[in-house]
């Protein structure tokens, strides 16, 4: 057998290893994005990238056989505990956020009814809480958070759905500020919660949601827009940014868990394109004239 062969045979192995070895993943982070895919334990417990509320053991566990394709995903075991993304997101007018979460295992077709499984949005205060500003490692009574909430009504047949402010630590009272929806649940296992943030002025913004039934052909049950003024999340932006944030809610043995993928994407303001385009170009001409 010579070299050549050996060295094929070797190379196949372990392709033949990687294939059949799990796929962790892990956090993949930049100054703008987020991908966290919740197949290994060490995924929930990292402290450089996530700012974690409550204790980890018995209340954020690792399922290493959930998730879509069973390689792991995090369950909510307990109530009210919160994790941040640590990375501060700045942007001007017509900056663009999105937050994406799959859950993968729930049951909330159960008789556990009336109740918020979770909640999930942006925070301008890393150490608060996207459901309760002031709760949390250091939140404090200024803090505000966008939040989209999940409450379980099926005492009437439908899942609700919530978009509200949460200003200086508490819901606004404004009910004008707040757009509901409903959705009839029909036992699915798999949903899929997009929100999209858009800055449309100095301290106006987009607020939107879709929910997406991943085991009825990617059919969108829920969606809602609103807009909304937010002085507070405007002057964030400028400054040291806005955090994206997902919190249990009240939790009977997982009502929503297997959280499979949570990720995160800021897309810059019309003019930072324009920054970049001038950016490149400029470096194409200074390659050009020195090739010349």
């Amino acid at each position: 057998m010579n070299k050549q062969t050996i060295t094929s045979i070797c190379s196949l192995a372990a392709l033949s290893a990687a294939m059949i070895s799990p796929a962790y993943a892990g956090i993949t982070e930049t100054a703008t994005s987020l991908s966290v895919n919740f197949n290994d334990a060490a995924d929930i417990t990292n402290d450089t990238t996530l700012k974690y509320f409550g204790t980890w053991n018995g209340y954020m566990g690792h399922n290493p056989t959930g998730g879509i394709n069973s390689d792991g995903a995090m369950n909510f075991n307990g109530n009210y505990r919160a994790v941040n993304w640590r990375q501060g997101l700045t942007g001007g007018i017509g900056t663009t956020i999105t937050q994406s979460l799959v859950f993968t295992d729930n049951n909330l077709a159960s008789s556990y009814t009336d109740k918020v499984p979770f909640m999930m949005g942006f925070t301008n205060n890393v150490t608060s809480h996207v459901a309760d500003a002031t709760a949390g490692s250091g939140g404090s009574d200024t803090a505000d958070a966008l939040q989209f909430q999940l409450y379980h009504s099926l005492s009437n047949g439908n899942i609700s759905t919530t978009l509200r402010p949460v200003v200086d630590g508490m819901a606004n009272s404004n009910n004008t500020q707040q757009a509901y929806n409903s959705f009839p649940y029909t036992g699915t296992n798999m949903l899929q919660f997009d929100l999209t943030l858009t800055r449309t002025g100095t301290d106006t913004f987009d607020w939107s949601y879709v929910v997406t039934d991943l085991d009825a052909g990617s059919s969108v049950v829920s969606s809602k827009t609103q807009s909304i003024t937010f002085a507070d999340f405007g002057t964030s932006m400028d400054g040291g940014g806005i955090y994206a944030a997902i919190r249990s809610g009240d939790q009977a043995g997982g009502l929503i868990s297997g959280l499979d993928q949570w990720s995160v994407n800021v897309v810059p303001e019309p003019s930072a394109y324009a920054l970049l385009a001038g950016a490149l170009a400029l470096a194409s001409v200074m390659i050009r004239r020195r090739r010349s």
